[in-house]
């Protein structure tokens, strides 16, 4: 399982695409965060700046993860079989529930990659003062991890059905969509 982890995680971050993504990903966090920020110079008891930080740092992942996490376990296993190396690896000292497992542990990696650059803007949100750590941040983050895991689920069934990776993503999303 570890070699398929390796092999699909560094893929992913090898790619030319990945170093924008990434950047993207944590200017476009930073970005919502700072909009939200306070501007005035008046202590906020009451939490309500902490919530405004949080509530954009939320929908902002929620929304970018919807967006952006499908592609990757919906191409997972459909590029193996268009490449011609899904046989290859199928005929590996490894079981295809092992194959599966690994590229389940990639996708969960990049997404957790994802939520580590988000950290920044939830410290923000929580050095306001107005949430906390279970309840707020922890609860933001578990639902985050929640829907990654339910989403590359939902990729890797449908690319271990598809013939062709367009018809992968198109109904990889429309399934997202319809269970968002």
């Amino acid at each position: 399982m570890t070699p398929i982890i390796r092999r699909e995680l560094l893929g992913l971050l090898r790619a030319p695409w990945a170093a924008w993504a990434l950047t993207g990903w944590a200017l476009g966090v930073a970005v919502l965060a700072l909009i939200h920020w306070p501007a005035e110079g008046v202590g906020d008891l009451t939490g309500a700046a902490a919530l405004g930080v949080l509530r954009a740092l939320a929908y902002g992942a929620l929304a970018g993860l919807l967006l952006v996490l499908p592609a990757f376990p919906a191409a997972a296993v459909v590029r193996e079989r268009a490449g011609g190396t899904l046989a290859l690896l199928l005929n590996a000292p490894m079981r295809p529930g092992g194959i599966y497992a690994g590229k389940f542990a990639a996708i969960l990696g990049l997404t957790a990659i994802l939520l580590a650059l988000t950290l920044p803007a939830a410290a923000a949100s929580y050095a306001l003062g107005g949430s906390t750590i279970s309840g707020g941040v922890g609860a933001l983050y578990l639902t985050l991890a929640l829907l990654a895991v339910q989403v590359t689920a939902l990729g890797l069934y449908v690319s271990g059905r598809a013939q062709r990776v367009d018809g992968a993503l198109r109904l990889t999303y429309g399934l997202v969509l319809g269970v968002a």
